[in-house]
């Protein structure tokens, strides 16, 4: 946490408000996050244009007018804020903060400082080795039932621990992989090569349904998230299974389980899952 969901919500909401602008000045609080960041960050932003702003798996790419990228992770418990410049008195644990025309600031916010901000020139991040490694997009249409069927026939791992590997999917994390495993009848425990035709196509479908409305809802809030404009996700109160223990399924009242896989906590219901 955060996944694609909230990542997507924080890239779209900076194209809305910070798009076009450009970096006036930059002023680093914290240097030593998961990664050090840049000591002449501000020498290779300052007075460059926000030109694009994208997400890669659970890599937010604001790229610049001078073809370096700021790359940003939001860890386990970042965000990014778009604050008006009159906002002159800041937050705790605001790390990096960029200072835009248009009366803007950008701020990236990290209690747990499992989060970074990088800045990398265009063929620094066609060889970056986090972002090669990733699998394709989930809402692509190159993320189909033959892809991911073709990727998992040979795997005995179980589904859930594969659906998380960002090298087979990116972006997915551990909040919608319970929820999308749930909505497709499949438990989070079964061989990857186990499953049917049917079922790759289940679970091809219920990851993009989960996915988009998590995005339509601004992302899941259950501890320190907040989208770019410091509101909270929704998608948290759509949980079907995710940190519901022995609460009652919705659809068919039994009692939801959590056990542990991979020293992450997986949540379902043993009997609509089967």
């Amino acid at each position: 946490m955060p996944e694609l969901p909230e990542v997507e919500t924080t890239c779209n909401g900076i194209n809305e408000r910070a798009l076009g602008c450009v970096i006036t000045e930059v002023h680093v609080k914290q240097f030593q996050l998961r990664y050090p960041v840049p000591k002449n960050i501000s020498v290779l932003v300052k007075g460059k244009q926000i030109k694009e702003v994208k997400r890669r798996g659970k890599y937010g790419l604001i790229k610049l007018s001078n073809d370096f990228s700021i790359v940003f992770h939001l860890g386990m418990s970042g965000n990014i804020q778009i604050r008006s410049s009159n906002d002159i008195v800041h937050k705790k644990h605001d790390h990096v903060i960029f200072h835009l025309d248009k009366n803007y600031i950008m701020v990236f916010n990290d209690p747990r400082k499992f989060g970074f901000v990088d800045v990398l020139s265009k063929d620094s991040l066609l060889l970056n080795n986090s972002l090669n490694r990733l699998g394709p997009e989930p809402l692509s249409k190159e993320f189909n039932k033959e892809y991911l069927r073709k990727a998992l026939s040979k795997k005995t791992i179980n589904i859930k621990g594969a659906i998380m590997d960002q090298s087979i999917i990116a972006g997915l994390g551990n909040i919608y992989a319970n929820e999308a495993l749930f909505i497709a009848n499949i438990l989070p425990t079964k061989p990857s090569n186990n499953l049917d035709a049917i079922e790759y196509t289940k679970l091809v479908k219920s990851i993009k349904k989960v996915l988009l409305k998590a995005i339509n809802l601004g992302g899941s809030s259950l501890k320190d998230y907040t989208g770019s404009d410091g509101k909270l996700g929704y998608f948290q109160t759509k949980f079907f299974v995710y940190n519901k223990e022995n609460l009652l399924c919705n659809i068919c009242e039994t009692s939801i389980k959590k056990i542990s896989q991979s020293g992450r906590s997986t949540y379902y219901c043993n009997k609509c899952q089967k």
